[in-house]
């Protein structure tokens, strides 16, 4: 596997549009808070604790319903496939 490793905490509010990693997958970790993840155009509910794994090229946004604070740990790495 070639290719860096990013990782980052952020507060995050709802992305606005939908967007793609063409070479990275992408690791999301709820670490405070809850946030929902759309992939694909379906909704999936995350709560703290809860991972989610991004393939690349899939469509995805986060969405923010409410307003309790989160913290979400983003890593994004060379693709595995």
């Amino acid at each position: 596997m070639k290719g860096n490793f990013i990782f980052y905490i952020q507060y995050i509010s709802t992305t606005e549009s939908h967007y793609s990693h063409n070479d990275k997958e992408e690791i999301a970790v709820v670490m405070k808070g809850q946030v929902y993840v759309e992939l694909e155009g379906v909704e999936y509910f995350l709560d703290e604790g809860d991972v989610v794994r991004i393939p690349p090229n899939v469509r995805h946004r986060f969405l923010i319903k409410g307003n309790q604070p989160n913290h979400i740990l983003f890593v994004l790495m060379p693709s595995l496939a």
